[in-house]
């Protein structure tokens, strides 16, 4: 993994939120300020806090977070091109839990998002990026990683269950050794 900071200054991150919370308002009725209209968890799965589908992968927002400057040099860098290609499918939002619980995300679903089983998917053919736009800590949580698990990709594949199903979708069983395959590291950046 790789962190790249301040890849927006303070007016960029208002402007993204702002085209946020246009997207929000469009699509799911949700105001900003007003929680009681984020009842239905701003679009985002209740469990995981992942948005995706409902045009939210092509939508204005993602499309100025993508080609932030420092964002896509980050990308650019990684893949050793400025040809980039990026896919269109989501993001995660997490509503504010100190007055309600109940909307916490669930933790711990530790998973793999490339299934190496799958033709031309062995190796690095797939990096993910994450932008936070509002401050993280280990109360509110955000990317979890463990260094190194990059290494064993294939063969977490290779024995995955579902890996054969044709998906990408790979989550990490308990006990799975890719678990113990280094540190755990909440990264908050």
């Amino acid at each position: 993994y790789a962190i790249v900071r301040d890849v927006a200054p303070p007016n960029e991150i208002h402007k993204l939120h702002d085209a946020y919370w246009e997207y929000t308002a469009e699509v799911w009725g949700a105001q900003r300020g007003q929680p009681s209209t984020w009842e239905n968890g701003l679009g985002a799965n209740p469990a995981t806090g992942i948005i995706g589908g409902h045009g939210f992968g092509q939508s204005r927002f993602l499309w100025e977070l993508r080609t932030l400057p420092r964002v896509r040099a980050a990308f650019e860098f990684i893949w050793e091109t400025t040809d980039l290609l990026s896919s269109y499918d989501g993001g995660n939002v997490f509503r504010p839990t100190h007055s309600r619980p109940d909307w916490r995300t669930k933790g711990g679903w530790w998973h793999c998002d490339q299934n190496g089983t799958l033709a031309g998917r062995s190796g690095r053919v797939c990096v993910q990026g994450l932008v936070l736009l509002t401050e993280a800590n280990e109360y509110t949580g955000g990317l979890c990683v463990i260094p190194g698990t990059h290494r064993v990709h294939d063969a977490f594949s290779q024995r995955h269950p579902w890996a054969k199903t044709g998906g990408d979708f790979l989550p990490v069983p308990s006990g799975d050794p890719i678990l113990a395959a280094g540190e755990q590291i909440l990264l908050c950046a």
